[in-house]
């Protein structure tokens, strides 16, 4: 079984913008400030989603997917500590920018529908998933989607 998985899928590090290229997070011009909120980064990434053409969107999709969750070493947006308790803002915002009626989903719907694919390396699924995949077990979500 190949270790990829076709379909979509899901930093707090901040690019500086270097060109009109969709998903470059282009900070506010503090000089001071090196950590932009999660929040800020959700903002700024649901303007891109609604103002990029679905092309742009879909070269840009797997930088996204880096950005948030940390793929390959980067550090993504940590969610796993972002709580409601001690990170009021941020998990709201996230939340609601993950939620399945928020714009990473529509995105993922977008992107679907117009029938993209993506290359996912099982490694990054949660560990049940590899465990079945791996067993040649695929899950009902997965089916049609591994090759």
């Amino acid at each position: 079984m190949d270790s990829r998985v076709s379909g979509t899928m899901y930093s707090s590090q901040p690019q500086k913008q270097v060109s009109r290229f969709p998903f470059r997070y282009s900070p506010p011009s503090s000089p001071t400030s090196r950590q932009y909120l999660v929040s800020q980064q959700c903002q700024y990434y649901k303007q891109q989603i609604n103002r990029n053409q679905i092309k742009d969107l879909h070269q840009s999709f797997p930088r996204l997917l880096t950005v948030i969750f940390g793929y390959d070493g980067a550090p993504g947006w940590n969610l796993k500590t972002c709580n409601r308790k001690y990170h009021t803002q941020d998990f709201d915002v996230v939340s609601a920018f993950l939620s399945p009626s928020g714009e990473m989903f529509q995105l993922i719907a977008k992107l679907d529908h117009e029938g993209f694919l993506y290359e996912f390396p099982i490694k990054c699924l949660p560990q049940p998933s590899q465990s079945a995949l791996m067993e040649g077990v695929v899950p009902p979500y997965y089916q049609g989607k591994v090759q």
